[in-house]
């Protein structure tokens, strides 16, 4: 029930302003039907850095809003980051305290909805390779980059609204990613190379969005997901080393298998032919209502 209270809100309120979101062009752009225009001013660039002081992990809680997003590692540093932003009022936070790193802003309270057009908020953020890292991200409409490749990750909780997300795993994670929270709200997100995540157990949901996850190899462990989606699509593409077992608890769901020979257990379960014979498993629990499922 909160779910479709959650999915009406979002539908009204676009409904209501009028907004039109675009996120697929080279900057994130909203605008409304007055064509209201936040106020810009001069180039302002924000820098912040911070040394390894005997943390043994690190807790990243990065909360962003119409900008660009970039996020990768750094070998020098506990953290370093730049962020340039010609829009009046802005002022970028980044505390450290303890092993705890905040990351957001002082004044978010006069962020709006506006018309975008020639503003700039770009913030390139650098976090250390040398501890093992949880990272709690809100992203509310943002066009952001998070290049999780050669970091030591242990857990991630992502809530994207109204954002394009793109999260890459390009070399295996140097220790296992306990718990990988997805949540999509009128936005898109893709997750490449999981096979390298070495993820135990992950949970998307999705509502009005589009979430897509790409292993890109082999696994290297079992590993539960969990999709719930309403008003959205989820598309997977799987290990090919796997077996794979689908639980669909909804009849509302447009499931599409491709290129996977799947048997029927009951009306509302598959496996792969040679589900038993795999060492590694992957179980899939789907429910939702209005969507699609593309299984690859």
């Amino acid at each position: 029930m909160k779910r479709l209270i959650l999915i009406i809100m979002i539908i009204t309120l676009l409904s209501l302003t009028g907004c039109v979101i675009d996120l697929k062009g080279s900057g994130v752009e909203i605008t409304d039907n007055n064509s209201r225009k936040i106020k810009t001013g001069d180039l302002k660039t924000f820098s912040e850095e911070f040394d390894i002081k005997g943390q043994s992990n690190l807790k990243v809680d990065l909360n962003t809003n119409a900008g660009e997003i970039s996020l990768t590692k750094t070998s020098n540093k506990l953290f370093k980051g730049n962020i340039k932003t010609n829009i009046v009022g802005i002022e970028p936070r980044i505390d450290l305290r303890d092993d705890r790193l905040n990351i957001g802003y002082h004044n978010i309270r006069k962020f709006r909805l506006g018309n975008f057009n020639n503003f700039i908020n770009k913030w390139h953020l650098e976090v250390t390779d040398k501890l093992p890292l949880t990272f709690d991200i809100d992203a509310n409409a943002t066009k952001s980059i998070y290049d999780l490749t050669d970091l030591m990750v242990k857990e991630i909780s992502i809530d994207s609204n109204a954002s394009d997300v793109d999260i890459f795993f390009n070399k295996k994670n140097k220790i296992n990613l306990d718990d990988f929270d997805i949540e999509v709200n009128a936005g898109n997100l893709e997750v490449n190379g999981l096979s390298n995540a070495k993820v135990k157990e992950i949970e998307v949901d999705v509502n009005a969005g589009n979430a897509t996850l790409n292993f890109d190899g082999d696994i290297e462990n079992d590993l539960e997901l969990d999709i719930k989606v309403n008003v959205g699509s989820v598309s997977l593409e799987l290990p090919k080393n796997a077996g794979i077992f689908i639980r669909k608890d909804s009849q509302l769901l447009s499931l599409d298998i491709h290129g996977k020979d799947f048997e029927k257990i009951s009306s509302n379960e598959f496996k792969t032919i040679n589900y038993d014979e795999k060492k590694y498993k992957i179980d899939i629990t789907i429910e939702g209502n209005a969507s699609s499922i593309d299984i690859k």
